[in-house]
């Protein structure tokens, strides 16, 4: 019997408790409930019409369009680096030499050898002139029936050998030619000059110290024209197109607004992240910018003239559907769904659902639901600065001090 009783006693508080739950849920669900009698404080704007444009907001980092690593295409110790980092170069300026002194003994020698294969070709080409001198003699005397023809074919042999001398010689000549080409422009390699104009902004390197050729020295960059590299995310991919304008704000620039033009934007977006790379740059003749730093990007997707819109933050959306509340002339709040079109920052715009001079509810607009009695405040609200000012803001107050 007790143990009859212990059941019948656990299915009661287990079904009690599953009520308890079930009500629960049914008013996180359900709309905010208002006490009968009781007005709800909130605060109205009116809809207006202003131009809009629909910004895709961005963040990276700036870049360097132009830089280059110097490096050296010979190994040789340094001997003079007349640039320190942060000073400015110009394009073709000497910005590290090399000691000279092994090369000039290479240009040296290469010209030597060079002067004694021409010799040797010389020497060569008047062994084969006077052989060849000696063939035309003995055919004379051999026409005379004087000369054999054996001393013709020996002539002969010895102007072929001659001539296959010359060959080699001029090989040599060749050969000795590349060699003191080769140790001129080593020699001209010593002086490692800039390729573009910028500052120096980074060297590894000291004077004495042994350059390699797999080995950067410098690094010069050019602060005239910056870059930065943002991703942006599949939902806004088709919002970003080539030759966009960009505005860029950046930290340590307070209260200043970059210009910058969208040049590349990757075909593919990234399967792992959802975004694709966009490439952006900013004409920095005062090199304020510098690369390395964080940038806020915006870029202006699409723009609307005369556009009705409200404050973003009175948009409210349920199972789908997106909805505002407006106050009505009896002090009574009333859903209407609406249509949106473009947002910017904190406005959206109304394609449908209100009228043109209604009263949207911003400030307690999730506290009230259709039909609510409530209590207004009109805020002055300025659309192109997003701001929404009110002269007092009143606290809840019963029906009857609302009368």
């Amino acid at each position: 019997m007790r143990i009859a009783a212990f059941f019948i006693s656990s299915i009661l508080c287990l079904g009690a408790g599953y009520y308890v739950y079930d009500e629960s849920l049914a008013s996180v669900d359900s709309e905010p409930k208002q006490k009968k009698d009781e007005a709800v404080s909130v605060e109205t704007v009116a809809s207006q019409r202003c131009d809009l444009d629909e910004r895709v907001e961005l963040v990276g980092s700036l870049e360097a369009v132009n830089q280059v690593q110097i490096r050296s295409r010979i190994i040789g110790y340094l001997d003079r680096i007349p640039f320190e980092i942060g000073d400015s170069v110009e394009a073709e300026d000497i910005v590290v030499e090399l000691n000279e002194l092994t090369y000039l003994e290479r240009v040296s020698k290469a010209n030597q050898a060079h002067k004694v294969a021409l010799a040797q070709q010389g020497a060569a080409t008047a062994r084969r002139d006077q052989i060849q001198l000696e063939v035309a003699r003995l055919k004379e005397l051999a026409a005379d029936g004087v000369g054999t023809a054996q001393q013709q074919e020996d002539a002969l042999s010895r102007l072929a050998v001659a001539q296959a001398e010359i060959g080699l010689e001029e090989a040599r000549v060749s050969e000795a030619s590349a060699e003191f080409d080769d140790a001129r422009k080593a020699l001209d390699e010593l002086k490692i000059r800039s390729p573009i104009s910028g500052v120096v902004a980074e060297r590894t390197v000291e004077v004495g110290d042994l350059a390699k050729t797999e080995e950067v020295l410098m690094r010069i960059v050019n602060l005239k024209r910056i870059r930065t590299v943002v991703h942006v995310v599949e939902r806004d991919y088709e919002k970003v197109r080539k030759g966009q304008e960009a505005t860029i704000e950046v930290d340590s620039v307070p209260g200043r607004t970059f210009t910058g033009n969208v040049v590349a934007r990757a075909p593919v977006v990234d399967p792992e992240t959802r975004t694709a790379r966009v490439i952006i740059d900013i004409e920095n003749e005062e090199e304020v910018l510098k690369p390395g730093m964080h940038a806020r990007v915006a870029i202006v997707a699409s723009h609307r003239d005369d556009a009705q819109v409200i404050p973003i933050s009175a948009l409210q959306e349920r199972n789908g559907r997106q909805f505002i509340f407006v106050s009505e002339a009896d002090k009574v709040a009333r859903r209407r769904y609406v249509t949106t079109g473009i947002r910017d920052g904190e406005l959206v715009e109304v394609l449908s659902g209100i009228e043109s001079d209604a009263m949207v509810i911003t400030l307690g607009s999730r506290l009230v639901q259709d039909g609510s009695t409530i209590a207004t405040t009109q805020a002055d609200w300025d659309p192109v600065n997003s701001l929404a000012i009110s002269e007092s803001r009143p606290t809840a107050i019963s029906a009857e001090a609302a009368d």
